[in-house]
């Protein structure tokens, strides 16, 4: 399903701009909570009996602070204007629901007119980016920024992860597929904790094997939806060249 937020039509003489940015919807209009989880960490990984952090989320939250959570994508549109000079380019959302995908677009799109951008298109493609084709590929950068815990992980006891060599390659294989959909490669923003990072990936990362890190961006912390200055900063920029033979 394909959403399309138009701001203002084409008036730029300037080559316009693409930008797809993976798993942005930050979990819609509901936020962080119990819910939300399980239609999405727990839907990729298998959890045991054990307590883990899912228990101790809300079912519900009276108030979400929509400027923090959509924070990481007001200061990526605002780099992406600032890098390209100008406001003439497409904004792709990409969430695994729509609803989610839906909502993050229309903040976005709420954002770029206070800033005044009279160029700017927002388009929502809804699915799971492991499988879902984006036809507007390649685009001039793509984006992938503070994934689950079951990116890497196959397992959850606790507050345990863990993970296994067929998972962990798994998820090359999807960053390759990923950067693909780039000119150049794809930008992978990490919270590198070994809650999020098998240990030896952590260890890949610092080395350089398949990963290259980067200063071409900031570092894009995670802002939680209930605000309260909740945020995870322990965070690695990280780049995946796109290769042709993949």
């Amino acid at each position: 399903m394909r959403i399309f937020f138009c701001i203002a039509v084409f008036s730029a003489t300037l080559s316009a701009w693409t930008h797809l940015e993976l798993g942005a919807g930050n979990y819609g209009a509901e936020g962080h909570t119990r819910g939300s989880q399980q239609m999405t960490v727990l839907k990729k990984l298998m959890a045991t009996e054990a307590l883990n952090y899912v228990h101790e989320l809300p079912e519900s939250y009276d108030y979400l602070d929509r400027q923090a959570q959509y924070k990481v994508l007001f200061d990526t549109l605002d780099g992406l204007i600032k890098r390209h000079g100008h406001d003439d380019g497409t904004f792709y959302v990409n969430d695994l629901f729509s609803d989610y995908a839906e909502f993050a677009a229309a903040r976005l799109s709420e954002y770029a007119q206070q800033q005044g951008h009279k160029n700017l298109k927002i388009e929502v493609i809804a699915g799971d980016y492991e499988k879902t084709e984006f036809p507007g590929a390649p685009y001039d950068s793509v984006h992938l920024k503070n994934a689950e815990v079951s990116f890497y992980h196959d397992q959850m006891d606790g507050d345990e992860m863990s993970s296994t060599e067929q998972s962990i390659d798994a998820a090359r294989r999807v960053l390759q597929k990923l950067a693909n959909l780039s000119k150049d490669g794809l930008y992978f923003n990490v919270v590198f904790h070994s809650s999020f990072i098998p240990e030896n990936e952590m260890k890949a990362m610092v080395s350089g094997e398949f990963y290259q890190e980067t200063q071409n961006w900031p570092r894009f912390y995670y802002y939680f939806p209930e605000g309260q200055g909740k945020v995870i900063p322990l965070v690695k920029n990280l780049f995946i060249a796109r290769h042709e033979q993949f």
